[in-house]
């Protein structure tokens, strides 16, 4: 888990507070490159992440990162303990470049955006320009990763 230091432009190991308004940051790759510990692109999107939240005044910023996890499922330490966090009502918004980088399997990442949704938590999907407190951020999660020939994807998905 990681804290933005604005003073000295560095991403930091943090606490978080007990309660409330805290915009978490996500990232995640799959596989490392050969920079020691974090990969380039883990750190591509943190350094996107940590400009998107300066230029839309996004205060009490955390980062949580899965460098080197598969997005095909959801059993990675960052992203538990990030879910962890908003389950215990500290965090009300989840920043994250690309849908993909969130995860891979439609259903299980459908699963965490709706958890998220009944706690209250807000996801931005920021590459795709998905929402998740708009009505269609539902139905766009979903449909987001099924491509058709023609580049269009429409879907309706009921888990129920």
């Amino acid at each position: 888990m990681w804290q933005y230091d604005t003073i000295n432009g560095k991403f930091i190991p943090g606490t978080l507070p007990a309660e409330g308004n805290i915009t978490a940051c996500y990232d995640r790759l799959s596989q490392e490159d050969e920079l020691d510990g974090d990969s380039g692109s883990v750190v591509n999107q943190r350094d996107f992440l940590r400009k998107y939240c300066e230029e839309h005044h996004f205060q009490n910023v955390r980062h949580f990162s899965d460098d080197g996890y598969t997005g095909t499922n959801f059993d990675r330490p960052g992203f538990l303990r990030m879910m962890e966090d908003c389950r215990k009502g500290r965090i009300d918004r989840i920043l994250v470049k690309s849908i993909s980088r969130f995860g891979r399997n439609t259903r299980e990442r459908l699963k965490a955006v709706r958890e998220l949704a009944g706690l209250g938590v807000i996801v931005l999907f920021e590459e795709q320009k998905i929402d998740t407190a708009e009505t269609t951020g539902e139905m766009l999660t979903a449909s987001s990763m099924l491509p058709t020939k023609t580049g269009a994807a429409f879907v309706f998905l009921s888990l129920s």
